[in-house]
This record gives C-alpha cells, sequence and structure tokens, in this order.
C-alpha cells in the first residue's frame, strides 16, 4: 500500500472516531438536561390544617387519623401554652408525624403572621418556643366626619372592625350617639400600627380620641396602659381617668375611694 494511500485510511478512522465521541457526548448532554428540567418532586413534610368555624385543635388533629390518647394529649398540653379561648377561624396548624404516622413530632400554629408558635413531642410533654418576625411600626392620625354612622366612617377610612369597636366601646360611655349625634360631627383618632410587608395588622393600639359635635360637645380619650400588655386596664379613658372598655369598667389607680348615703350595713 502506498504511502497516500496510509494517510488517507488514517485521516478516514480519525473521522470516525471523532464522529463517534461526539455522538456519545451528546447523547450524555441530552440525558443530564432531562434530568435537571424535571427534578424529583420535593414532597413537604408538614400537614397543614385550618381551624374552621366551630373547629378546635382537637378536632383538626382528629382528622389526623391519630390514635386518641395522641390527640387528647397534644390538645392537653397545648392549652399550657396557648389560651384556647383565643382560637378564631382561619388560625393555622401544621403538623409532622413520625415515620409511623402514629405520633406527632412537630408542630407550628399561627394566629397572626408574625407570631409562629413551635411545639416539639418529647414523650408526653411539649417543648415550646414562640418565633416573632420583624413588624414595622407607624404612627398614623386619621380625621373625619360623621356622614351617616361612626362605624362607618371608622371603617371607609381603613380601621379594622376591631378597632372601630374599640373606639366605639370608649366614646359610648361619653356620647348618646342615637339621641345626639348629628351628620358633619368630627372626629380624630391617633394610632400606633404594625406593618407587615406593607400591610397594616389587625388590632392597631389606639392611642387618643377626639369626637366634637354641636350637640355633643367635645370629648377626648386617651390610652393608659401597663407594663404587663395583658393587663385589663389597658385601655382608653377619659379626661377623669374613667375607662369604657367592654371588660369593665375600671380606675388606672391603687386603690378607689367610695362613699355611700346609707352607712354601714351589716
Amino acid at each position: 500500500m502506498s504511502f497516500g494511500k496510509h494517510i488517507l485510511l488514517t485521516l478516514v478512522l480519525l473521522l470516525l472516531a471523532v464522529f463517534s465521541l461526539s455522538s456519545l457526548f451528546n447523547i450524555s448532554t441530552i440525558g443530564n438536561s432531562d434530568t435537571a428540567e424535571n427534578p424529583e418532586p420535593v414532597v413537604d413534610p408538614w400537614i397543614t390544617q385550618t381551624i374552621p368555624a366551630g373547629g378546635s385543635i382537637f378536632s383538626v388533629l382528629a382528622t389526623l387519623d391519630l390514635p386518641g390518647t395522641e390527640i387528647g394529649m397534644i390538645s392537653y398540653r397545648f392549652g399550657d401554652f396557648i389560651d384556647v379561648t383565643t382560637i378564631q377561624p382561619g388560625d393555622t396548624l401544621r403538623v409532622i408525624l413520625n415515620e409511623e404516622g402514629d405520633k406527632i413530632d412537630r408542630m407550628m400554629f399561627v394566629q397572626e403572621p408574625t407570631i409562629r408558635h413551635h411545639f416539639e413531642a418529647r414523650g408526653d410533654s411539649l417543648l415550646y418556643t414562640m418565633e416573632a418576625l420583624p413588624v414595622q411600626k407607624r404612627l398614623r392620625m386619621i380625621q373625619g366626619n360623621l356622614d351617616s354612622t361612626l362605624d362607618a366612617a371608622l371603617l371607609s377610612l381603613g380601621l379594622s372592625p376591631m378597632d372601630k369597636q374599640n373606639i366605639n366601646n370608649g366614646l359610648e360611655g361619653e356620647i348618646d350617639f342615637q339621641r345626639d349625634a348629628r351628620k358633619g360631627d368630627t372626629f380624630q383618632v391617633f394610632i400606633e400600627e404594625r406593618v407587615f410587608e406593607g400591610k397594616p395588622l389587625p388590632r392597631a393600639k389606639i392611642l387618643f380620641v377626639n369626637y366634637e359635635g354641636k350637640r355633643t360637645g367635645s370629648h377626648e380619650l386617651f390610652r393608659y396602659e401597663q407594663d404587663d400588655e395583658k393587663s385589663v386596664l389597658n385601655g382608653l379613658y377619659n379626661k377623669d381617668g374613667k375607662s369604657n372598655n367592654a371588660s369593665g369598667v375600671g380606675y388606672p389607680l391603687a386603690s378607689v375611694h367610695v362613699s355611700s348615703s346609707f352607712g354601714k350595713r351589716l
């Protein structure tokens, strides 16, 4: 075989080798691409339950087909950390079960977006921690005129039904709205709001309320609060220190002198 034929044969073999390697590389790349485009689905270990109207922690856990003793123990211990009377429809309970699916490993209870209650099961006890997400606080003055009712005016200015009711509870002890309120009466409300992800949260802190009308006269309410944020004395008071809170009328004083014209009785 001549030298030229040897060179030609060598070139042909090299081209075949390059083509084969290129084909193998493309197949491998396609296989990897398919894997990247179709990853294995991630399984969320959390079971999310929403408290229905009239529901409870016990009734929600009962839907998980857990043993009755487990449901009873968890529900009972849950009450050691959360006031169950505050549970409302729409609150969220998230649960992670053990591998056998007959016991709870962890729970998370959410009543408002910024507070998360974490529980970890340890035997017949629960370990509890609370996570508070950062919120911003802002002060806002709200002013308006009475066009129909105070309720409608407050709601139209963005106050929540709960905040509106707190203002009403304070003013109704000072003003007979059915008799004296008139269209054109003016009001001012100074509040401290908590803002989360750009949205105000419910339960703003009402710091000051002023209401003025031709027949009602002028009335002011001021916020008083103690160090304990759960104190029943926290709320709105008039200039004489009288509270018209829905939970009961009180005075933020260590003692109150009471006199009676009936004298002493045994």
